[in-house]
């Protein structure tokens, strides 16, 4: 994992302007995105639920 100090962003050869911190912090479901830039590198797996294998999820 790695902290952005600095950043560029051009689309169509247009810049998308400097990095800064969203007014409002935003979420995707329950992940909370962060507020600074934070590069990661990793992976993920996502089966479907077989009751003989997972656990439901409580509320």
């Amino acid at each position: 994992m790695w902290f952005v100090r600095e950043s560029k962003a051009h689309l169509k050869g247009n810049s998308l302007g400097q990095t800064s911190a969203l007014l409002v912090q935003d979420r995707l479901g329950d992940f909370w995105i962060p507020q600074r830039g934070i590069f990661m590198i990793g992976s993920s797996l996502f089966e479907p639920f077989d009751a003989a294998t997972h656990l439901a999820a409580g509320h």
